[in-house]
């Protein structure tokens, strides 16, 4: 095979994976509002962990029932769309920081997020497979603890 056909293929075999995930980014950025990288927009953001935590315990509710793992998997993929959307937005917590302090702690957060998106794949991997115990290990461990982690760093704390 010559250099020029290997790389032909190589470079079909890469457009074949990278076009669908393309697609899917795209459709799911057209139906998402427009983010204004690094603007504070902590209702949104709060809004979009609330919406997170209700998928969370949908998926917690369901994932022992076989019979609903279509449904488990349509939760999890709001998760991942929510998870991807909030970490473009800037925690109202971030956004009070002085401003050498809030590039750093926006990019910290932008990682835990990122986190929270490995996470929720590693979930879909184990509803896909239909192990369930696997998949409420990553409930209960992981994304529990960057939930946790998350709240305690990146919430604004009463004052009561």
């Amino acid at each position: 095979m010559t250099a020029r056909r290997t790389l032909l293929l190589r470079w079909m075999a890469c457009a074949g994976v990278l076009a669908p995930a393309a697609l899917a980014v795209f459709s799911t950025a057209q139906s998402q509002p427009e983010v204004a990288l690094g603007a504070p927009q902590g209702s949104d953001l709060e809004s979009l962990m609330d919406a997170m935590n209700g998928h969370l315990k949908f998926i917690a509710l369901n994932l022992s029932d076989p019979d609903m793992r279509p449904r488990v998997l349509e939760h999890v993929h709001d998760m991942q769309r929510l998870a991807w959307t909030a970490k473009t937005r800037t925690p109202a917590a971030v956004a009070g920081l002085p401003e050498a302090d809030r590039a750093g702690a926006q990019l910290e957060f932008r990682r835990r997020m990122n986190e929270v998106l490995i996470e929720c794949c590693r979930l879909e991997m184990h509803v896909i497979d239909g192990q369930a115990a696997d998949a409420w290990n990553v409930i209960k461990g992981p994304l529990l603890k960057l939930r946790e982690r998350g709240h305690d760093r990146f919430q604004e704390q009463d004052g009561g």
